[in-house]
């Protein structure tokens, strides 16, 4: 069931093409260990320097081409990176993802051609310095998408389930947002808790969001989710299998605000029938997980 299969003495001969693309393979998976490292120094910028280089030019001699595609000629830039902005694991582009439609709207608007990105960069500063000396901030936590009134079934089990006494003053919505711009959608996979099983050990647990619903007085946002179970740590998909629990009864109540780990994840089903969850803050403790 796994993406590679088992290694076969037969295919090992330079004029095979499935050893050739077999051998490109764990060359890929070689620098996405590197590059998914907790740990960054010298050692560390060296093996992936020299994995980089042996990736691509691995890739140059199975393609026949004289050049690289771009998104692996960005690879030779992520070992000086590293250095010196550390682990790629604990950073994020996602304060950057979302000043694109400002940055185009700021492009629309610039005549002059010297320096461009300089130019745009300065007129995005302006709007943010804009926005601050006239107070137009969020007004709340959570953004909500269009309210609708609570069906009749959802409100006592909310009201028993949650403790807030205000539980009629909550609307339904489809999407909500986070004033850090995280969006949150029916079917979004978020990681609801750790668990510290005796039996499974220190876990995540996975919950997919079914309902959202969100009170403006209180400024709280809580979603019904249906739970997955989480089975063990893949290296080799450097993601959680999980199973899914499809039991109504199993359903669980979260408070958006409180997620420590409060980034939607990845859901796949693989090949081999499996579910897989790749978690997109996991931490060093967690990706170092080899069974559970």
């Amino acid at each position: 069931g796994d993406l590679v299969p088992e290694f076969d003495d037969s295919l090992s001969t330079s004029s095979n093409s499935s050893y050739n693309y077999y051998d490109l393979y764990l060359r890929l998976i070689q620098v996405q260990e590197l590059i998914s490292t907790t740990l960054v120094n010298h050692q560390v910028f060296k093996a992936l320097e020299c994995a980089v280089f042996d990736l691509n030019t691995a890739y140059l001699q199975l393609s026949n081409r004289t050049h690289v595609p771009p998104k692996m000629h960005f690879l030779i830039h992520y070992p000086s990176a590293m250095l010196r902005n550390g682990p790629c694991i604990s950073l994020s582009s996602m304060t950057f993802e979302r000043k694109h439609r400002d940055l185009k709207r700021a492009l629309t608007s610039i005549s002059c051609s010297i320096n461009t990105p300089r130019s745009a960069a300065t007129k995005i500063m302006l709007l943010v310095n804009s926005l601050l000396t006239t107070n137009r901030l969020p007004p709340s936590t959570f953004t909500p998408g269009s309210l609708k009134p609570v069906d009749h079934f959802i409100v006592e089990p909310m009201k028993q389930a949650m403790g807030f006494p205000e539980w009629a003053l909550f609307k339904q919505t489809k999407t909500i947002e986070s004033a850090v711009s995280i969006s949150y959608s029916i079917g979004s996979i978020i990681n609801s808790e750790f668990l510290d099983d005796p039996h499974d050990g220190y876990h995540p647990r996975f919950v997919k969001i079914l309902n959202i619903f969100y009170c403006s007085a209180l400024d709280k946002a809580i979603v019904l989710a249906q739970p997955f179970r989480t089975l063990e740590w893949s290296k080799h998909f450097h993601a959680y299998r999980v199973l899914p629990i499809y039991d109504v009864e199993a359903a669980v109540w979260v408070d958006l605000s409180t997620l420590d780990f409060p980034f939607p994840n990845t859901f796949c089903s693989a090949h081999n029938s499996r579910n897989y969850i790749f978690m997109r803050n996991s931490t060093s403790h967690f990706t170092c997980i080899s069974d559970f």
